[in-house]
């Protein structure tokens, strides 16, 4: 009985340690190549992890616009009402035609629509150009250094 109890409690242990931070590249529409995903998260990851702050990378056939769709995306990563970190979510839909950008209350002080619109822009040549990871990677990259300009949480 204690053998197992145990040995219970180091696969818990172990599993633990092991367990992944969610992916920062969710791609439900499919609009990446395995190679291209893992490419992105790690530069997201890699990123949060130095920073603290959130890039993710989020592609649905849903309308992306819909009220509170972004909030439900920012949800899988924390909970907006208590996190204190900055955030930028890239949100696309190919299926709508569609890309988004949204930002938690943290973020939002320092964002206006021009600003965003400016983040958005330096993908779309490549987004044209059916080079949609070098696009978002641009995006992203766009993102993590406005995000970088912002003052530094305590």
């Amino acid at each position: 009985m204690k053998q197992s109890l145990a040995l219970l409690l180091a696969l818990m242990m172990c599993s633990s340690l092991f367990a992944q931070s969610p992916t920062q590249v969710q791609d439900k529409e499919n609009l990446f190549t395995s190679q291209e995903v893992q490419r992105i998260d790690s530069l997201l990851q890699a990123y949060r992890k130095k920073s603290g702050n959130l890039v993710v990378v989020y592609t649905d056939t849903a309308d992306i616009s819909a009220e509170g769709f972004a909030t439900s995306v920012q949800m899988q990563y924390g909970s907006p009402a208590t996190d204190s970190f900055y955030s930028f979510i890239l949100l696309m839909s190919r299926k709508n035609s569609l890309l988004f950008a949204s930002v938690n209350k943290y973020t939002l002080p320092y964002v206006n629509e021009d600003l965003l619109l400016g983040l958005l822009e330096s993908g779309f040549e490549s987004l044209k150009q059916k080079r949609t990871a070098e696009g978002v990677t641009q995006i992203c990259m766009k993102a993590i250094e406005f995000l970088e300009q912002l003052p530094k949480k305590q």
